[in-house]
């Protein structure tokens, strides 16, 4: 079960999440309420300032979980789930 639950738009990320670093978590990219792609980071500043230049989104769920394992398990879960445009890999292997 994650920790917290945050949700931030497009334009927060360079200032919301430089101090989150080695922390776990599960990130959900949404635009206009459709998630498009599901991921996990423990440097969440980094791999969301890639996505911003390489993905069009317009917010982000974030789910923070207690270790690296249960991050993954959340991870898969969600992307069978969900079947995200963009998580062509898992949705077709994992």
């Amino acid at each position: 079960m994650h920790k917290f639950f945050y949700t931030i738009s497009r334009s927060e990320i360079t200032q919301k999440l430089n101090q989150v670093k080695g922390r776990h978590f599960v990130y959900i990219l949404l635009d206009n309420d459709m998630v498009i792609y599901v991921g996990r980071s423990r440097n969440l500043h980094d791999r969301l300032h890639y996505h911003k230049h390489s993905k069009d989104f317009n917010s982000v769920n974030l789910y923070e979980y207690d270790n690296y394992n249960a991050c993954c398990i959340a991870e898969k879960e969600l992307v069978k789930h969900y079947k995200p445009m963009l998580n062509k890999l898992w949705v077709n292997y994992g």
